[in-house]
Parts: structure tokens; C-alpha cells; sequence
């Protein structure tokens, strides 16, 4: 299921690389198939887009904390905090 959706969301954006709901897609079907430095990847880039993205920081934290790198996500937490 996510392979289909990561073939989906990388012609997406592709297509459209401005679109930072198809880059935080892709982030996640990645996140979901524990390809977690490529989801990191498609997070920045969302982020990058949509910096006012508050879920973006949240997922981005998620990813982080699966990581094991807690400090770094406590980071992208507080920012998403910060944005209530």
C-alpha cells in the first residue's frame, strides 16, 4: 500500500514541487515504511514550502524521536508549540 502511495506522491511532486501537501505525503509513506532519513527529507522540503505548516513540525518530531535523536525533535516540538 505506501509503495503504491510513494510512486504516487514522488510523480507529484515531480509534477508540482511546489506542493508541500505532496511532500509531507510522501514524508509520511516513507515514515510509515521506516524509511525514516527519506521521510526526513520530504519533511524539510515541506517545511521548507509551508514554514506556518505547524503538523509539519509534529511529524517532523515524530520522525526524529523514532530516531532516537530526542533532543533534536524536542526542537521541532517547542516550534510547533510556539505556533498554537
Amino acid at each position: 500500500m505506501f509503495d503504491e502511495a510513494i510512486g504516487s506522491f514522488e510523480k507529484a511532486v515531480e509534477i508540482k514541487p511546489d506542493l508541500a501537501s505532496a511532500f509531507r505525503n510522501l514524508g509520511y509513506a516513507y515514515q510509515q515504511k521506516g524509511l525514516l532519513d527519506n521521510a526526513i527529507n520530504n519533511y524539510q522540503k515541506a517545511i521548507k514550502l509551508n514554514p506556518d505548516g505547524r503538523g509539519l513540525y509534529i511529524l517532523m518530531g515524530d520522525v526524529l524521536t523514532q530516531q532516537g535523536r530526542v533532543p533534536k525533535a524536542d526542537e521541532y516540538y517547542q516550534k510547533a508549540e510556539s505556533m498554537k
